[in-house]
């Protein structure tokens, strides 16, 4: 019987993670982050009161490349406003399904040809609610654009979780924490009590894949323990970090005006530190190798 992966986070980290890893042998299901309120998704949100597709679909992209130039091909002409053409059948078939999330979720599903492995979080409209020592600050993409360190983070309007999700968290081998904006992409897809509740009690190892670079506002400065420990403060026991260790050339931080994540000289204790080198240098936007990362991946599952 296949192993049972489940992967939790956002954005286009999520969705690289899902490419890298959909042709490994497991059973592999990943959880989308619904509170995004930028670009297409942002503009569609503005106008009526729905959860986000943007990630939603570049998941269900990844997991089906034949369709994902189809689906991911943005219109520049002014009547679409540089929409993918994906969130237009979402919006669509939400409109069709009397603004049922989940019923538009299982219909795009089979549409696209994915079925039983994109999940949300919730199936209401909700947005993100940093807290900081000093003030709140509500939205992800205002959360992504403000300097300051968070201490606390929550989905709004506080909303019943999808059942399904917690009978994942349960059943899975190994759970993984895909590389992205730790805070507004990473961590707010689990960012619900009765989630994080469930993450404490499962029997699966927790695994998370750590990001290469720091953000210019969200993570400025970050080191790798100080990405470790907003876990932590979010009361998620970490058993795993995947960890690049390979120098990233000097010249491409400086091109695209970047920092690479620091290790510390000292590990958190509890927590195994994997170090290798995980760098996919082929493209001109330097990435994780995926590949290797998946192979780390049957090396844990095989030890649990």
């Amino acid at each position: 019987m296949l192993k049972q992966v489940l992967v939790f986070g956002g954005g286009s980290g999520l969705s690289n993670l899902i490419s890298g890893l959909r042709l490994f042998p497991f059973n592999l299901k990943a959880v989308v982050c619904v509170s995004d309120n930028g670009g297409s998704t942002g503009l569609i949100r503005n106008k009526m009161e729905i959860p986000a597709f943007g990630d939603l679909r570049k998941v269900f992209s990844a997991f089906n490349e034949q369709l994902s130039p189809i689906l991911e091909k943005r219109y520049s002409h002014p009547l679409f406003k540089n929409h993918p053409l994906g969130n237009l059948i979402m919006l669509s078939l939400y409109e069709k399904n009397n603004n049922s999330f989940e019923k538009t979720i299982s219909e795009y599903a089979k549409l696209v040809q994915v079925r039983d492995q994109v999940y949300v979080p919730t199936f209401s409209s909700v947005n993100l609610k940093a807290l900081y020592k000093n003030n709140c600050i509500y939205g992800e993409e205002e959360i992504h654009n403000t300097l300051g360190e968070i201490i606390g983070l929550e989905n709004y309007p506080q909303s019943d979780v999808n059942e399904q999700v917690l009978k994942l968290i349960q059943n899975s081998d190994i759970i993984i924490f895909s590389p992205g904006s730790l805070y507004t992409s990473t961590l707010a897809s689990v960012a619900y009590p009765q989630i994080i509740k469930a993450l404490g009690t499962t029997k699966a190892s927790i695994v998370y894949i750590t990001n290469l670079f720091t953000e210019l506002y969200e993570t400025n400065r970050f080191s790798l323990n100080k990405h470790i420990e907003a876990f932590l403060k979010m009361k998620i026991q970490l058993d795993y970090v995947i960890v690049n260790d390979e120098k990233i050339p000097i010249s491409y931080l400086k091109s695209k005006m970047l920092e690479s994540v620091a290790c510390d000289k000292i590990e958190i204790p509890g927590i195994k530190y994997i170090y290798g080198n995980y760098l996919n240098l082929d493209t001109n936007n330097i990435k994780h190798d995926f590949q290797k990362i998946g192979e780390e991946i049957l090396k844990i599952l095989a030890e649990n």
